[in-house]
């Protein structure tokens, strides 16, 4: 029991470790499901940018992909599992927002 939760608090940070040393910016207290992409792709303008901020949850499988936008997520966000936003054009989520599952969010 002990391993598993040791195990568990290692793969939460090596996962904030991952997605920071790719440039996206996470706040404090970030809970990040499993087989969550988050992509910052390329566009004529340059690449794009994902930030997400204090006490945002992301569930199993949501998919972010900026295509040289943006996406912002402001504090306390909920996203449901299965969620995929599109930020071509910038997305931003207001404070204390809740998505439901399998919502499209395309800009």
């Amino acid at each position: 029991m002990q391993q598993t939760l040791l195990f568990r608090y290692w793969l939460k940070h090596w996962r904030a470790f991952r997605l920071r040393a790719s440039g996206i910016t996470l706040g404090d207290h970030v809970k990040i499901g499993q087989c969550v992409n988050l992509h910052r792709t390329f566009n004529r303008q340059g690449r794009g940018e994902i930030a997400i901020g204090a006490g945002c949850m992301l569930e199993d499988g949501v998919v972010f992909d900026t295509y040289g936008g943006s996406i912002r997520l402001d504090a306390n966000v909920i996203i449901g599992p299965h969620v995929v936003i599109y930020g071509h054009g910038g997305v931003t989520i207001g404070e204390h927002a809740l998505i439901a599952m399998h919502c499209r969010i395309l800009s």
